[in-house]
């Protein structure tokens, strides 16, 4: 073997206790990096994280865990991909979930809110779907949610209104009290502000109603309302039943392709939604600048929001937009009943900002009113023309994924006036008169009333902007029966109740079920194997991987369908050079056809390699190899890539230990310092490893019994401090007759312990704990001869309680029966020294059958006699050796490198097998076993 010979497993070490001791736990390892690492404790509705120095961490303010939806049987099969500090999970019965370390001590865990979600095979929905704004009144009692349309409670007669206290008399409209009063039995208007028209308020997060003003103290609405702006909760015309909680696309037929506006005065044009090609054009004499400016997807989606605009005097407008992200000098322009262009942001709080409004304005009631604002810092420069009557523009462009183009015009030549009486025109002026816009054809002073005659249309300037997008939408989530919730709205929402059936369900929801197994492949988050889509994979767009919007380009996202004979469900998929994807009965590879560029929708191949099936369970990644457990859960075999066969092959790796993995393997986990070991856990409860060195041909199997006959339920392995990975494990004991459950693992750096001592390092214990040195007390008497007169008494866990424990202080080593008095489970301890106490556990080595060639054959079958066996050791202490089932020789009681010499007390038989055990806690380490052997016979 390339690390020498078979090395005592060390004892593990108590770190705690698992959350509950009735229900199953699972552990799962978190590396951010080599030094940043913890341990999930994933248990039935919650989650735990455990730092390498075996505390739990605190994770959520002064919280240690947080809440799951897993139920017990659920834990073994979830499935999970780390991608720096977020780590995905995946089951069957589940949305997809994300851990995320925000830091040390901030975790959060969520269902993850796609940016576009994954989507069936299918296409548009031929059921059409329509939605009506949903806005609410405030009531007492009612429970609200997040982005909702809140109208202020009713006004009602005999009740004493304060000053700023706010109602909703009739439709449509609110108001502010300014004058405190007792209402009488009719609507006083005098004593209220009314608030422009189609305004409610912001409804901030979740919470359940008492009263409007507590509401709004403790944040829970907006403290202004806002207008209308048909974003959060919407009133679907179809019942969603099943589908509750998921995400869907919706998008709308696109009413407006094109966007015109006149050259005749600095101005700019609505924005017009682009996916695809467009086209610019000018058409007369004008001159200015024109800029064509590119609008990004995240800033039309919080342009749709509006804030509620008053005017702290006539040059200056104080908006109120909750949460607005603005800073002072952006430029921004407005729309609504207090227009500006090209506005710079001032005075800028978390809720408000304000700007100058030129020319001033006449302060009229309502003051309060609605503006839209567009924020111009945000948008890109696309295109740039500057003319001075001397050309006009024709140009277009594509643009990769849905935009928004926008006209805007400064440093206008002409500037378009209301025409006027008794005013002298020359020919080339502009007026506005009747609605139009005219050009002046013939110059004169005006008269008392509008001559058509010298002025014409046809001759004003436009530049005009056309859009090949026919269709615009966006995503939503399903919140009730007949609810959705806005998550992403790309352009105007159609009329309220317009229907449309460009819809479809997400590919992830009750009905069509959730995916079984995740994994990250070329910069993708693929999620793969759903109830209704059992063979699909989805794969998020590159380094964007909650967006799973499909497109034409190469960084789009994708999702395919393997091509199988069955049905099987996709169980596991890990990234290589390709994907390498597990199913029920095969397994297969999906990587790029042209392996020049990158996996995309146009590029993809997929291909059978084998066809043994996989267990619904993780696989494990080792170094350049994939293993994986087969379908009935008592084969482990490793995928890997064979050069003559120009394919991949999965060899069982269970072949010469089949007897090993009865009971069928359950969890994984994969150990690659000091030795490469894969850790498998039993379903009944008993710890197996795989020693696997594939370079140098190395598959060793071993099995190994924790003290007191425990199961082990689950383990993990992180990185470790230097040189060796920690293995983790939850250990399942009967404690007085009740189940208790612990997290155990193997002592930091045990292996470099090992290497490094020159005296016996006794920490060969399960479930071991240290204790300190300390002072005795004197015992009271009588005493017998050689009886202790002073003694001290250790707190020790209570999976102690009940147990024949291993005390080690030094080179002493006793044992002692734990029991628990008044709820304090202790030991009693008569030396000062510090030490170990723990169960004890017994590992044996029985190599392979003996066989010789001989002159006539086989020694199989014939007797055999062991006269002699010499046992290799390094650094060993203690231990037996013994053949067939006689008596055991003791080996060297200190600690010893070199051969030892054992005469065995052999008698003839067929069998001849030798076994060294080891049952006190020293190490052990055998680089050879020698037995001297006679045979004889041919029977």
């Amino acid at each position: 073997m390339p690390y020498g010979g078979a090395i005592r497993r060390p004892g593990t070490q108590y770190i705690g206790t698992t959350k509950t001791s009735d229900t199953q736990s699972r552990l799962i390892g978190f590396n951010f990096s080599t030094t940043t690492r913890f341990v999930i404790e994933l248990g039935v509705g919650y989650l735990r994280v455990w730092n390498p120095s075996g505390t739990l961490q605190t994770i959520s303010g002064t919280a240690t865990e947080l809440a799951t939806p897993y139920a017990a049987l659920d834990l073994r099969e979830i499935q999970y991909c780390q991608i720096n500090d977020i780590m995905y999970f995946a089951h069957a019965n589940y949305p997809p979930r994300k851990l995320t370390r925000v830091s040390d001590t901030n975790w959060t865990f969520a269902e993850v809110k796609f940016e576009y979600p994954p989507l069936p095979d299918s296409s548009d929905n031929q059921t059409k779907l329509s939605l009506n704004v949903s806005n609410w009144v405030y009531k007492s009692g009612d429970s609200y949610f997040k982005d909702a349309n809140l109208f202020p409670p009713h006004w009602t007669a005999s009740v004493a209104y304060a000053v700023g206290d706010w109602v909703y008399p009739s439709s449509g409209l609110s108001y502010k009290c300014k004058v405190a009063h007792t209402s009488g039995l009719t609507f006083d208007a005098t004593k209220w502000d009314e608030i422009s028209s189609t305004t409610t308020f912001c409804v901030l997060k979740d919470f359940t109603a008492t009263t409007f003003p507590a509401a709004i103290a403790a944040g829970n609405i907006s403290s202004l309302p806002l207008a209308s702006n048909q974003m959060g909760p919407m009133i679907a015309s179809i019942p969603f039943t099943g589908y509750i909680g998921s995400q869907i696309e919706l998008k709308w037929q696109n009413s407006n392709l094109y966007k015109q506006i006149e050259i005749v005065g600095n101005f700019e044009s609505d924005i017009l939604l682009v996916d695809g090609a467009w086209d610019f054009e000018t058409s007369g004499t004008w001159g200015a600048t024109i800029q064509i400016l590119r609008v990004p997807a995240e800033v039309l989606q919080a342009g749709v929001i509006s804030g509620l605009a008053y005017p702290v005097n006539t040059t200056t407008i104080e908006v109120y937009q909750p949460n607005h992200g603005y800073d002072s000098g952006n430029r921004v322009s407005f729309k609504g009943d207090y227009k500006q262009i090209n506005a710079a942001i001032s005075s800028v709080t978390t809720n408000t900002y304000r700007y100058n409004i030129s020319p001033a304005i006449t302060l009229t009631a309502p003051l309060y009113r609605n503006v839209y604002p567009e924020n111009l810092s945000q948008m890109e420069i696309v295109r740039e023309y500057i003319v001075d009557n001397d050309k006009n523009i024709l140009t277009s462009g594509t643009e990769d994924s849905l935009c928004g183009l926008k006209i805007v015009i400064t440093n206008a030549q002409k500037i378009a006036l209301n025409w006027a009486a008794s005013t002298a025109y020359a020919v080339g002026d502009f007026v506005y008169s009747s609605g139009k816009t005219y050009y002046c054809v013939l110059a004169h002073t005006s008269t008392a009333s509008f001559d058509a005659s010298r002025w014409t249309t046809q001759q004003v300037p436009n530049a005009r902007i056309d859009s090949s997008t026919k269709i615009i939408g966006g995503v939503a989530t399903i919140t009730d029966a007949n609810f959705l919730n806005v998550d992403k709205w790309l352009g105007p929402l159609a009329a309220s109740g317009a229907k449309t059936k460009f819809w479809q369900y997400g590919a992830f929801n009750a009905t069509s079920g959730y995916p079984r197994s995740v994994c990250l492949h070329e910069q993708r988050l693929c999620f793969g194997g759903t109830k209704a889509q059992p063979n699909t994979i989805w794969c998020s767009a590159i380094g964007d991987f909650e967006n799973f919007e499909l497109g034409v380009n190469a960084s789009d996202a994708v999702q395919f369908t393997l091509a199988a004979s069955e049905g099987n469900r996709i169980n596991w998929m890990f990234s290589q050079s390709e994907m390498l994807v597990g199913t029920s009965g095969d397994e297969w590879t999906i990587g790029a056809a042209d392996s020049a560029s990158a996996l995309s929708a146009t590029n993809v191949k997929t291909r059978r390699q084998a066809s043994y099936g996989s267990k619904y369970m993780r696989a494990a990644m080792v170094n350049d190899v994939l293993l994986f457990v087969q379908r009935n859960g008592r084969k482990v075999r490793e995928l890997v890539y064979e050069l003559n066969k120009d394919g991949w092959v999965a060899p069982d790796l269970t072949l010469l230990a089949e007897h090993i993995t009865v009971g069928e393997i359950v969890e994984v986990a994969y150990q690659q310092q000091p030795d490469a070991i894969l850790w498998c856990v039993r379903g009944d409860g008993t710890l197996i490893g795989m020693t696997y060195e594939r370079d140098q041909k190395v598959v060793g199997w071993h099995r190994h019994t924790i003290g007191d006959n425990a199961d082990v339920e689950s383990v993990a392995t992180i990185y470790g401090n230097g040189t060796e990975d920690e293995v983790w494990l939850v250990v399942k004991r009967t404690v007085a007759g009740s189940t208790y459950r612990t997290i155990e693992r193997f002592p930091l750096l045990w292996r470099t312990a090992f290497d490094n001592q020159t005296t016996a390092s006794y920490r060969y214990l399960d479930g071991h704990v240290a204790f300190a040195s300390g002072t005795l007390t004197p015992l009271t008497g009588p005493f017998e001869p050689g009886d202790p007169t002073s003694a001290r008494t250790v707190s020790v866990p209570a999976h102690f309680n009940g147990k024949t424990v291993t005390i080690v202080q030094g080179t002493s080593v006793t044992t002692q029966l734990v029991t628990t008095y008044l709820g304090n489970t202790s030991i009693t301890l008569y030396s000062t020294a510090a030490g170990y106490v723990g169960l004890p556990y017994t590992s044996t080595l029985t190599p392979m059958k003996l066989d010789m060639d001989l002159e006539d054959g086989s020694s199989q079958g014939r007797k055999k006699r062991v006269h002699k066996v010499v046992v290799r050791t390094l650094k060993s202490q203690g231990g037996e050796v013994r053949v067939n089932a006689g008596q055991w020789y003791d080996l060297a009681s200190t600690l010893t490198t070199g051969d030892q010499k054992i005469l065995t007390a052999g008698t003839f038989g067929f069998d001849a097998d030798v076994s060294v055990q080891q049952s006190d806690p020293y190490p052990m380490c055998i680089l050879a076993i020698e037995p001297v052997w006679d045979t004889y016979g041919n029977e």
